[in-house]
C-alpha cells in the first residue's frame, strides 16, 4: 500500500513540475504575444461574406489598429445556438498584448439564459447578431475591450441595458451589458 501511495505522490509530482515548467505565460495569467495565441486559436483571413460584416464593423470604429487591408486576420467564434437552456456560451478569456480582431458569428438563445463572457482588454470583438427570443442574454466584457455591431438592433417588447448595448434581435427578451475586470 505504501508503494502504491508513493508512486502515485510521485507521478502528481512529476505531473505538477511540468505544468509549472510551461513558459507560454497563460498558466501565470500572463498576456500571449502574437505567436503564443496563434498557436492556440485559429486566426484566419475571413471569407468575402464575413469580411463584409467585419468591414462594417470597422466603420464604426474610426481609430482602429487594424486598417482596411486586404490580408486582414481574425479570430471568428462560430455561431451557437441555446434553446430550452440546451447549448453552449460564448466564451473568449485570451487575454493578448496586442489588439485582436475577434468576429462573433450569430447567437440564437430561444427560451434560454445565456452568457457572452469577452474578457480580452486588447479585444476588439465585432459581432454580428444576436437572436434572443423569451431568453436573456447577459454579456460580460472587459472594460477596455470594443465591442460593435455590423448590424442594427431591434427590439420588440424586451429590453437591453448596459453601458453598452448588445446588438441583435430582441423579442420578448432582455440583453443586459456589464463591465467585468476592470483594473
Amino acid at each position: 500500500m505504501r508503494l502504491v501511495s508513493a508512486l502515485l505522490f510521485s507521478s502528481l509530482m512529476v505531473l505538477a513540475s511540468l505544468a509549472l515548467a510551461r513558459d507560454d505565460g497563460y498558466w501565470r495569467g500572463d498576456y500571449l504575444n502574437r505567436e503564443q495565441y496563434e498557436n492556440r486559436y485559429e486566426v484566419i483571413r475571413p471569407g468575402p461574406d464575413d469580411m463584409a460584416e467585419i468591414r462594417a464593423c470597422l466603420d464604426s470604429w474610426p481609430n482602429n489598429p487594424f486598417g482596411y487591408t486586404s490580408n486582414l486576420t481574425a479570430r471568428i467564434i462560430t455561431t451557437t445556438v441555446k434553446v430550452l437552456g440546451i447549448g453552449e456560451n460564448i466564451s473568449d478569456t485570451a487575454k493578448t498584448d496586442f489588439p485582436q480582431l475577434i468576429y462573433i458569428k450569430p447567437s440564437v438563445n430561444v427560451l434560454s439564459r445565456a452568457e457572452m463572457h469577452l474578457l480580452n482588454p486588447n479585444g476588439w470583438y465585432c459581432l454580428r447578431a444576436n437572436v434572443t427570443v423569451l431568453s436573456e442574454i447577459r454579456v460580460m466584457a472587459h472594460c477596455r475591450a470594443h465591442i460593435t455591431s455590423s448590424r442594427s438592433d431591434v427590439t420588440v417588447m424586451g429590453s437591453t441595458s448596459g453601458e453598452r448595448s448588445s446588438p441583435g434581435v430582441t423579442v420578448l427578451g432582455r440583453v443586459n451589458v456589464e463591465n467585468a475586470e476592470c483594473d
